[in-house]
């Protein structure tokens, strides 16, 4: 994907140049998909808002008093339980359309004729991907009256809402996964063996899991004998926990214990919140944007260089004997340099913010002070 990526990008979102996008909304139209799904979702931030409500009327009043105090109005409960149920559906609806595609279109029969289209591989995942990412972000639409609602409240900022919907743009950016075919096809393949065959298999596969399980199971050993039970892994792991709980800047101190449920605020929070990094203040989204748009690029060339190198496996029919890899060719080779450049400046900016940020609480205000203790 080098500069004329944005054209194939530009190409992928156009209804008018996919074809695989216009025939996937004149379907799920046809069959009122969308409408449906949009009603779904509204009626179920609608019932969590009355939860809400109707759990806070119950609530006892010196609790209710406690919230107030510390800028918990009820509005702002009910928004911020609103937005981590919206990202949760949205999230659950994309991975749950993503996780069958492949196995649909071979269902079909038409999983042959998909994967041998006249298109790079990454540019297919791209167009195949579209659909998807139309539909994700058609659902976290349906909560944006209830957002401007709250920005015009004041809880919430024009800059912190345009954060979020950029989260959601990259919880609905997840391509299909032909892993997840493979591994199904595999999983037919074995049903229809002889019992000799499925030995054969087990004794292949026996010595590879014993010994992964193995160091599975003596990680958790270690974990729970050592650093739970002893008094100087104790003192760690607590020493551990309150080093990151101070860490923590005080606007997120208030959601951090509900993170399960308000997620997507803390994100945003954080995402926007100015923090000592080294000897500046910088938000973390200046380095958070490019890890985002870096890993929807390796989430479309993983699964390229997958499909390229396994097609006879994906377009092999059902029962017959699984066909080897093909051999790496010059675009698995050139592809898989891309991603290893790309993965590297990944971790670099990732290991820059964490060091940045954590310089100030644990090295500077002796955070790991326990740690000698």
């Amino acid at each position: 994907m080098r500069a004329g990526s944005l054209p194939i990008l530009k190409d992928a979102l156009t209804p008018a140049e996919n074809a695989m996008l216009l025939k996937a909304v004149r379907v799920e139209t046809r069959q009122r998909r969308p409408l449906l799904a949009v009603l779904g979702v509204g009626l179920s931030l609608v019932l969590t808002c009355a939860a809400v409500w109707w759990i806070w009327c119950h609530l006892p009043f010196s609790l209710t008093a406690w919230l107030v105090r510390h800028d918990w109005s009820l509005l702002r409960v009910m928004m911020v339980i609103a937005t981590g149920v919206h990202a949760y559906i949205v999230l659950f609806t994309i991975n749950a359309r993503n996780q069958r595609f492949f196995l649909r279109e071979a269902q079909q029969n038409t999983l042959e004729q998909l994967l041998l289209t006249p298109l790079p591989p990454h540019e297919l995942m791209l167009r195949l991907t579209a659909h998807n990412f139309y539909y994700g972000m058609l659902l976290s639409l349906v909560g944006l009256p209830l957002y401007l609602l709250w920005v015009q409240v004041g809880d919430l900022t024009w800059g912190q809402l345009l954060v979020m919907y950029l989260l959601f743009a990259r919880i609905a950016f997840v391509p299909p996964s032909p892993q997840q075919f493979v591994l199904q096809w595999r999983m037919r393949q074995v049903s229809q063996m002889t019992p000799a065959q499925r030995k054969q298999l087990a004794r292949q596969q026996a010595t590879p899991f014993a010994a992964s399980a193995l160091l599975i199971n003596l990680g958790f050993q270690f974990i729970i004998h050592v650093v739970l039970q002893t008094p100087v892994g104790q003192r760690w792991l607590s020493g551990l926990a309150k080093g990151v709980w101070n860490a923590l800047p005080v606007v997120l101190k208030g959601v951090a214990p509900t993170v399960g449920v308000s997620w997507l605020y803390f994100c945003v929070v954080l995402l926007t919140t100015s923090l000592p990094w080294f000897r500046w203040d910088l938000s973390p989204l200046l380095f958070m944007l490019p890890l985002i748009l870096l890993g929807r690029v390796l989430a479309i060339l993983r699964p390229a260089v997958f499909i390229a190198g396994n097609l006879p496996l994906m377009t092999a029919p059902a029962g017959s004997v699984p066909p080897a890899p093909i051999a790496a060719s010059p675009y698995v080779a050139e592809t898989q340099q891309r991603i290893a450049r790309l993965d590297a400046v990944c971790h670099f900016l990732f290991s820059l913010a964490l060091m940045g940020y954590l310089w100030k609480p644990l090295i500077v205000n002796g955070g790991l002070a326990w740690l000698v203790r």
